[in-house]
């Protein structure tokens, strides 16, 4: 089949979100489909991973698509503002100033418009271009995505359409009038498609659309790619610690993303004596160490933090892997819910164990169960346990114990299920559901 993927982050960018869609690219072309891939050109102040890049997408068409000169300049300054508040050990407070409210309105006004920018230079392409496709498949963040994979398919440019989302367009955190009309929106994108995949089995059922356009949303999980690892994981050697060690990598979200819950688990059992301050450590890959170090010295442990800064994923990927314990902080609003974050899919992929950190209201998250489905780790919920952070602490005096004992921390992963998240085999289920989409369009 000959399929358009139009997505606002792709290989190499180094962000979270571009694995996802670059990993379902390079599998639908190793199913043997034709690619044409649309995305943003990368700026100067955009991440490069090359390690995202594969031989696949030598054989796809690929197009990038540049935001004007005016749009990328006032990008690189909201996001050198966004870097010094995630470095500032203030960054997480919320700001309430008449200024800070305007600031977040224009932000807002200027995210559509950037949007808006971007996907009509997409639709003048595709229009240009005469090339009629089987598929369009439109991944989300960036609405515009979704707008020019409906401009694809109204003006017969391709048969299906599939809308793809990472995120629901309207978070659980936003509420009122504005989420009212964000819903709205992802309502009619849903409407239009032909299929719409989320990667949140739990969210599937409760996805915001029109009821009668409920059996259109699939679940089309994250995942991991098995030979990323092996290649990443023969380049470095691993350091090896006789101290306990946990590793995080990735963004806290202004806070919303909190490890308290393992500092104050720490300061517990240094405070009776079970744990010194050397026993442990922390190694941190990000742009929020202001955040992080703000939530250690809530119990006086910033200085078990190694702040790594913002690295290459291979890095980051060897950092992890070299740790025994790799943290992951989600947040749950509601029951059965909870933000299924790429990151927890790396740990798996390393075979290392997770500690999950869930904060929010929600109780029985959708990573937590995932997590205890996968028997991959500990799962600390703050809805559950109401602060008691006892099975944080166990989970240290275990895993301390054994690396005494065995000079390491082994995971007890189920393998035959942990293959189940295998982007090879997710793919595979993706390829065959749209074959039989357009079979049924004919």
């Amino acid at each position: 089949m000959n399929i358009l993927i139009i997505t606002s982050c792709f290989a190499p960018k180094n962000v979270i979100g571009a694995v996802r869609i670059s990993k379902i690219a390079k599998y639908l072309i190793r199913e043997g489909h034709d690619l044409t891939i649309i995305s943003p050109a990368l700026e100067d102040y955009d991440g490069i991973d090359n390690t995202l890049e594969c031989d696949e997408f030598c054989v796809a068409k690929r197009i990038t698509v540049p935001y004007s000169s005016l749009t990328a300049k006032l990008t690189r300054t909201h996001k050198s503002e966004t870097s010094r508040q995630s470095g500032s050990v203030v960054g997480n407070q919320t700001n309430h100033s008449l200024k800070s409210k305007i600031y977040r309105v224009l932000r807002s006004l200027f995210s559509i418009w950037r949007n808006y920018e971007w996907s009509q230079k997409v639709n003048k392409i595709i229009r240009k271009s005469h090339t009629r496709y089987d598929v369009v498949i439109s991944s989300y963040p960036n609405a515009s995505t979704h707008d020019s994979a409906w401009f694809a398919k109204r003006n017969g440019y391709a048969k299906c359409w599939v809308a793809d989302f990472r995120d629901p367009i309207a978070l659980d955190s936003i509420h009122g009038k504005q989420k009212s009309m964000l819903d709205k929106r992802q309502s009619e994108y849903v409407h239009r498609s032909d299929m719409t995949t989320h990667v949140s089995k739990a969210s599937v059922e409760r996805f915001v659309c029109y009821p009668g356009d409920k059996s259109k949303v699939k679940w089309i999980p994250n995942g991991f790619d098995e030979e990323d690892f092996e290649h990443i994981s023969n380049e470095h050697e691993k350091d090896e610690k006789t101290h306990l060690v946990f590793s995080y990598a990735g963004g806290l979200y202004s806070g919303e993303r909190d490890c308290s819950p393992l500092f104050q688990a720490i300061r517990e059992l240094i405070d009776v004596g079970t744990v010194h301050v050397d026993d442990v450590s922390f190694e941190y890959a990000g742009r929020d160490y202001g955040i992080l170090k703000s939530q250690a010295d809530k119990y006086n442990l910033s200085s078990i933090i190694k702040d790594k800064g913002i690295i290459p994923r291979s890095e980051s990927i060897n950092m992890q892997t070299s740790s025994d314990c790799v943290v992951v902080a989600t947040f749950c609003y509601t029951d059965n819910g909870g933000a299924m974050t790429g990151k927890i899919y790396e740990p798996v992929m390393m075979r290392r164990p997770i500690l999950l950190l869930v904060n929010g209201p929600g109780r029985n998250s959708e990573p937590g169960a995932f997590v205890n489905y996968l028997n991959a780790g500990t799962v600390y919920e703050e809805s559950d346990l109401h602060g008691n952070v006892t099975v944080i602490k166990n989970m240290i005096m275990s895993m301390i114990a054994e690396k005494k004992a065995n000079g390491s921390v082994l995971s007890h992963i189920d393998n035959e299920k942990r293959e189940e998240y295998n982007y090879k085999s997710i793919v595979a289920r993706l390829s065959e559901q749209i074959k039989c989409m357009v079979s049924d369009a004919k």
